[in-house]
């Protein structure tokens, strides 16, 4: 917090951030398209396949709780990842938390962690950019 007196630290980052990560961006730094695609009540799998033909090499797929998609985008998104577009698993809730489970690791996807849909976003252009593999990935996110 920032106060006119000092600026106090209440908590401490207990992840590798910033400076502290293999992730270096320069002006020339090319990312790849990523998008974000949300879940709701009838939501198909439109907005993902937009995405996909817009050239997308990942989709977000923020999800119901308990880290779901919608039921009607979720074949599509299991076709994506046989397609070796990456596949992130986050959750629209705002405090919610998306282990690697198995059923995750099956599909291909990689599990968010506690990231944010647009957090996610973010970490898996600069580790498709960095050029990580899609086995490094899911380690990305349960590191950074």
């Amino acid at each position: 917090m920032v106060d006119a007196d000092a600026v106090h630290f209440y908590r401490a980052p207990v992840r590798a951030h910033t400076t502290a990560t293999p992730f270096g961006v320069t002006t020339s730094t090319v990312f790849p398209r990523i998008d974000i695609s949300y879940a709701y009540a009838g939501s198909d799998a439109t907005a993902a396949q937009a995405f996909v033909a817009a050239g997308a090499k990942g989709v977000v797929s923020a999800g119901f709780a308990p880290s779901m998609p919608a039921p009607l985008e979720r074949k599509f998104l299991e076709e994506c990842a046989a397609q070796r577009v990456v596949v992130v698993q986050a959750s629209r809730v705002g405090s919610e938390r998306i282990a690697p489970r198995d059923y995750l690791r099956d599909k291909g996807w990689i599990a968010a962690d506690s990231l944010t849909p647009q957090k996610a976003r973010i970490l898996l252009m600069l580790a498709l950019a960095a050029g990580h593999t899609a086995a490094a990935l899911q380690n990305d996110f349960g590191r950074y």
